[in-house]
């Protein structure tokens, strides 16, 4: 089930909501072919769940299977080890979107198809993200 995250209490009129969203939509990391789940997503960046840790600092290209399919560029920030109680290990890794002009189109696209799935849920953004 997607979560949403509001703009937070006072904040100014036309000032832009920091939205964020949990769920699942599948993507790919080019020109790797590595897969990834888009786990948080803001408008400066998101964080995907991957199967390896990738190196801070790199750029590259997500493609997410939306409709239509979105490719965004996007630099690696931090890629974190996690493991689930039943032994399943993965990594939350977090990008910042580094074309975001050229790119509006398909960065707006993804934010409002990742924000408004069926059941999403209000709750605070991800502090992995802020």
């Amino acid at each position: 089930m997607p979560y949403i995250h509001q703009a937070t209490p006072g904040q100014r009129s036309g000032e832009p909501a920091n939205t964020s969203a949990v769920l699942r939509i599948p993507g790919k990391i080019l020109p790797i072919g590595l897969p990834a789940v888009l786990h948080d997503i803001i408008p400066n960046g998101f964080a995907v769940r991957t199967t390896v840790s990738l190196s801070p600092r790199t750029t590259y290209q997500f493609a997410f299977s939306t409709e239509p399919a979105l490719k965004v560029t996007a630099r690696v920030l931090q890629s974190m080890r996690i493991g689930d109680p039943d032994g399943t290990v993965w990594y939350l890794t977090g990008a910042e979107f580094v074309d975001s002009e050229r790119e509006r189109d398909a960065i707006s696209s993804l934010i409002h198809q990742a924000t408004h799935g069926a059941g999403a849920e209000t709750r605070p953004a991800s502090p992995f993200l802020i």
